[in-house]
């Protein structure tokens, strides 16, 4: 078989699987087997063109004139076979690797091959991506689960990626913001006016730590979901303690001053509308993050220029008589009473 082509297909070549092969109707029409055959002849010709897309390699078949029969469907009647043989096979070659190859068949399997290969990649590719993204998913849902947070399962990634972020900051962060939020957001906020009689929800005297001549610091103490979604319910918005973002925003250290000031602010942008929890806690988070946010400090101004004194005028007229600049000193008490004449 040294001097028999190579096989027109590769011996990995496999379609199998594939329900459907191409067929060039104008080529098959305008062929030599087309017009030379008779109605058995073609008949069996096209069943063994598709008999060979289902072999491995695909387009070819056996040399062997039993199984061919078979192949043509013709294994119990040889003499039929025999028969329609030559014109059935016509168009085929042998090749070294002793199978029978078809070229055009051989082309459009080529063609299938390559477009069967890149259908396979991509499948790959999407099931790639689909497993990152739902390990990315499991990974967002079991951070949260450490913060004691269990969203729903169809909660969206975003939101979980934005709940997951919240509990990512930075331990002093979190605490600044939580015992400083309440002073802060007031002066922004005048529906935030806080009692100085009480403790505020964070666990802190006011009393002590603002008017007291000696601050004390006292644990931080966080508002619970419970409390932060009470507080909205006291506005008309609807809350509930087991909402993921209200879970994150008493995790926070969202007090519950701040929340009922968003709510105030909330309706103030929005009247007559509906409003929900996540617009609310938006204002908050803002507020809670522009009260974590290091102030700059105050630019030098000049001092406002203060009224004379009784003294200050005392010394400048002694300063006039004796002719002494004073530059503005406070006068010396051995001199304030001095009895002062005019001299000339």
């Amino acid at each position: 078989m040294d001097d028999l082509p190579n096989p027109l297909t590769p011996a990995d070549c496999d379609l199998r699987g594939y329900r459907w092969m191409p067929l060039d109707v104008e080529r098959v029409i305008d062929s030599d087997t087309f017009g030379l055959s008779t109605g058995d002849e073609f008949k069996t010709a096209f069943r063994l063109w598709a008999k060979s897309w289902a072999q491995v390699p695909a387009a070819s078949l056996p040399d062997d004139d039993r199984l061919l029969a078979h192949l043509a469907g013709l294994s119990e009647n040889m003499l039929k076979w025999k028969k329609v043989k030559a014109v059935a096979l016509r168009g085929w070659i042998l090749c070294s690797d002793g199978r029978l190859y078809h070229p055009v068949i051989a082309q459009k399997a080529l063609e299938s091959m390559g477009k069967r290969e890149q259908h396979n990649e991509r499948e790959e590719n999407e099931q790639s991506r689909q497993q990152r993204y739902r390990e990315r998913r499991k990974a967002l849902f079991e951070a949260l689960r450490e913060h004691g947070i269990v969203p729903s399962k169809d909660t969206k990634t975003d939101e979980l990626e934005r709940l997951v972020s919240l509990h990512q900051a930075s331990p002093s962060v979190t605490q600044n913001v939580t015992c400083d939020v309440t002073a802060n957001v007031t002066h922004d906020a005048a529906a935030t006016a806080i009692d100085s009689t009480r403790p505020d929800s964070t666990g802190q005297d006011i009393t002590k730590t603002l008017g007291g001549s000696t601050p004390v610091v006292e644990p931080c103490v966080r508002a619970k979901p419970a409390e932060l979604s009470a507080a909205m319910r006291r506005h008309s918005i609807e809350a509930q303690p087991g909402d993921p973002r209200v879970i994150a925003a008493a995790e926070s250290g969202i007090s519950i001053e701040t929340v009922e000031a968003a709510c105030g602010e909330a309706r103030a942008a929005k009247q007559g509308q509906r409003i929900n929890a996540g617009y609310v806690l938006t204002i908050a988070e803002r507020w809670t993050r522009e009260a974590a946010a290091p102030r700059p400090a105050p630019s030098a101004r000049a001092s406002p220029q203060r009224t004379p004194s009784y003294h200050d005028e005392r010394a400048a007229t002694i300063a006039a008589l004796t002719g002494a600049n004073r530059n503005h000193e406070p006068p010396e008490r051995d001199i304030i009473d001095v009895n002062a004449k005019l001299i000339g």
